[in-house]
């Protein structure tokens, strides 16, 4: 049995336990302060085992330790359950600064632990599909690329002035959101090497004046691809169109229909793929593939370079936000 210890059970956090609880030979046991929501869990999950705090449990009693606090919080507890020779799964964004990213790092592969950041959308059915068109050639040489989304955050988190979303420091803003993007971009295009951006809050959001609830940013890849991304967080539907344009083929993926369509040039043909499915079922595939790496069975999907990548793009559109210009990425250190 592997047991893993759920350090934070907000939306986030409980999406995680129950999930893991799908997964066989995977006893997750959730951390969470408020004891509301920890009689809610008991009585939902049939929970033999919880605590109050971090310090309460005996972390050499768990193989793994999934973080879900807020952003700023995450390199502690993922360094300290490393030091317990615990492998770590991290949410996304991994840090909202850099400080300890790279100590995390290094440490977690000394000590041969696996590290996975929460970038869900690569274990997304759509996503499986456009990773092979571009391995197999279908797109030829990616050449632009872009996003257009967002979704309604009081709608979405009613009680989100209680929440990580209220102050950018702790992860919220459309930039911090948008890193599920980014990672996408250069997972299939390649390293974003400069960014320009644009951010303000505009709606009736109760935030802090720092936190942008919309976001326009321009992004440069070291093959010479640009991309562009429109990000906000008060559009009435949702809605999410990512869009690659090759030298032999093209793809739209519609999130909300779960559907990608390529398109490929040397034919004229188009070809769909559409699935129905429910967000736990990636979130269930993430699951999976982080136990099958803590089992030494497959690599995680997403590992702990891939996120501190992401996380020095969008620190560097903070940075171009801030300072009205165009920042290399190598600015912000790489």
């Amino acid at each position: 049995m592997i047991r893993v210890l759920v350090v934070g059970c907000g939306s986030i956090g409980e999406r995680h336990l129950r999930v893991l609880q799908q997964v066989p030979g995977v006893e997750p046991v959730p951390v969470e302060p408020r004891p509301e929501k920890r009689a809610l869990l008991r009585e939902t999950y049939d929970l033999r085992e919880e605590y109050e705090s971090f310090e309460q449990a005996d972390l050499g009693a768990f193989d793994a330790v999934f973080v879900c606090t807020p952003s700023n919080q995450h390199i502690g507890y993922a360094q300290a359950a490393a030091e317990a020779g615990c492998h770590v799964f991290v949410e996304k964004p991994l840090s909202t600064t850099l400080e300890g990213v790279d100590a995390l790092i290094a440490g977690t592969r000394q000590r041969g632990l696996v590290l996975q950041v929460g970038y869900v959308l690569r274990h997304h059915p759509n996503t499986q599909d456009i990773e092979r068109w571009i391995q197999e050639g279908a797109l030829g040489e990616v050449r632009a690329a872009s996003y257009i989304g967002g979704y309604d955050v009081a709608q979405a988190r009613p009680d989100y002035r209680g929440t990580y979303w209220q102050r950018r420091l702790t992860g919220g803003g459309a930039i911090w959101d948008a890193s599920h993007q980014i990672d996408l971009f250069e997972w299939f295009v390649g390293p974003i090497v400069e960014v320009s951006a644009f951010g303000t809050r505009i709606s009736e959001l109760e935030v802090e004046a720092a936190v942008e609830d919309a976001a326009t940013v321009c992004y440069r890849f070291e093959t010479g691809a640009l991309a562009s991304a429109m990000y906000n967080h008060f559009r009435r539907d949702r809605r999410g169109i990512f869009e690659l344009v090759g030298s032999e083929g093209s793809v739209i993926w519609d999130y909300d229909t779960t559907t990608a369509t390529l398109y490929r040039h040397a034919t004229k043909t188009y070809e769909a793929r559409s699935y129905v499915c429910e967000r736990d079922d990636f979130y269930l595939a993430q699951a999976r593939n982080f136990i099958a790496a803590v089992r030494g069975e497959a690599e995680p999907r997403v590992t702990g370079e891939d996120g501190k990548a992401s996380l020095l793009v969008a620190l560097a559109c903070y940075r171009s936000m801030v300072e009205s210009r165009a920042v290399k990425v190598e600015e912000i250190g790489r």
